[in-house]
């Protein structure tokens, strides 16, 4: 008599392990990705914000060698459709008016991209806030640019203050970069983006803005440090660019 192997039959599948195991695979590829997108995005805002900067430098530049000054800021709290929108307002010559603020010494606001004959995106980042420009006082009247060569006082610092760059600046540029603290929203209104309690001093110094989105203390120093974001409680994303009047009327 022939006896057969009773073979019981096993039914095909994946073991509880083996799914958890495709699943965590699965998870590390998409972060992976994920994360290189982000870096690849975060590449391309700032090389797209200094050409955004390097382009309102060279309207600075040949607005003052036209005109013989520096234009005022326009006012951040417009929106657009105003008919001051993007526009420099000087009354009397040399005395800026509709500006966003004035600490002593100087005229604060943001780009007025129509009188620089630019397009009203440039006065925009790549993270949707409205880039700042402060102009000192004494560079803004076009019968005394000699007042501006001898008289700007904007001061820029690195790090935390200790070392001067510049105490002579004629303009100021910062874009807030991506946390936006102390720009002013892309939809105008009076009030800007606010502290939030995770940024550096350094960037506090740019944004002079309180929690609830107001002016804080007006003063012209500013802080040109290295970006460095993800940093907790030292979160610096400032793009800052700076001229002194011998760089503005230096002919290439």
């Amino acid at each position: 008599m022939k006896i057969l192997a009773n073979n019981k039959s096993r039914k095909s599948g994946f073991s509880l392990l083996e799914l958890s195991i495709v699943l965590v695979i699965i998870g590390i590829l998409v972060y992976g990705s994920s994360a290189l997108y982000t870096v690849s995005v975060d590449a391309a805002r700032a090389k797209q914000v200094e050409t955004t900067l390097t382009a309102i430098e060279r309207a600075l530049r040949l607005h003052q060698q036209t005109v013989g000054d520096l234009p005022c800021p326009a006012d951040g709290t417009l929106v657009f459709g105003d008919a001051n929108y993007g526009l420099s307002v000087e009354s009397p010559e040399g005395t800026c008016s509709s500006n966003s603020y004035t600490p002593t010494g100087a005229y604060g606001g943001v780009v007025p991209t129509r009188t620089l004959n630019l397009p009203d995106n440039y006065a925009i980042d790549p993270w949707g806030y409205r880039i700042t420009y402060v102009v000192d006082d004494a560079c803004v009247d076009n019968a005394d640019w000699a007042g501006c060569a001898s008289g700007a006082g904007l001061t820029v610092q690195d790090n935390s203050g200790g070392s001067t760059r510049t105490a002579a600046a004629a303009y100021v540029l910062v874009s807030h970069g991506e946390n936006g603290t102390g720009a002013y929203y892309r939809s105008g209104g009076a009030t800007r983006v606010p502290l939030t309690g995770s940024t550096s001093a350094e960037e506090d110094e740019n944004a002079h803005v309180l929690g609830d989105g107001t002016h804080g203390t007006w003063d012209t120093e500013f802080r040109d440090d290295f970006v460095h974001q993800g940093e907790v409680g030292n979160y610096f994303d400032d793009y800052v660019r700076w001229k002194v009047p011998a760089q503005i009327t230096y002919e290439d």
